[in-house]
């Protein structure tokens, strides 16, 4: 009996033999197959213009290519992917409203070119809008190039700590969305009385 069951199995195993090497036969040609359709061969050369050439045909002076297939690579590339791979579309505007214009910005104080005395080193401003100032804008204002106040929403304020000498004082108006409207610039001079040579009037 048993070798009877022997010889049963010994019988399969060599019929099978055939078999898994058929199928292994298929595998490695299926692969090959799918590895020829993945990649293709083209070739590249450089005529005597410098320009570049390529073409499914060999040439004696011509470098092969080699190339994957641009559909199988994108094919196993996951959703998610192909998402991040896709351009990005441009934010929407932001749907403002148009400019509001102002028909003109004058510095009463101090004038242009005015020469003041401030032995405290304050400094009056006072400014004209046309139309008046909206209580949504607001106006920045520098001296001598370095922002004084950032957010001043009246027309009339002071300038503290200001050195004898000449300044540039610089008005510039901004709405609700900080997008600049109006600049106007005026240039002053600041005297102080000197401690040594006091005024004869004063005694």
């Amino acid at each position: 009996m048993k070798k009877l069951v022997w010889l049963v199995l010994t019988l399969l195993f060599v019929s099978g033999m055939p078999l898994l090497s058929a199928q292994n036969d298929d595998d490695e040609e299926e692969n090959e197959d799918k590895k020829q359709r993945l990649t293709r061969t083209v070739y590249k050369w450089v005529d005597k213009n410098g320009k570049v050439h390529f073409s499914d045909t060999p040439r004696a002076d011509a470098k092969p290519v080699i190339i994957r297939d641009a559909q199988a690579v994108d094919a196993t590339v996951p959703q998610a992917g192909r998402d991040l791979l896709k351009p990005k579309e441009k934010p929407p505007e932001l749907n403002l409203p148009n400019k509001f214009e102002y028909q003109k910005i004058i510095i009463t104080s101090p004038q242009p070119d005015q020469a003041l005395w401030s032995n405290n080193g304050i400094v009056e401003v006072k400014l004209t809008l046309q139309p008046s100032l909206r209580g949504s804008d607001y106006l920045k204002v520098s001296l001598n190039g370095e922002v004084v106040k950032e957010r001043q929403s009246g027309t009339s304020f002071q300038l503290t700590e200001v050195i004898r000498g000449t300044h540039e004082l610089k008005i510039q108006v901004f709405d609700k969305h900080d997008r600049l409207l109006l600049t106007e610039s005026a240039t002053f001079h600041v005297h102080k009385q000197s401690a040594k040579r006091p005024n004869r009037g004063n005694n």
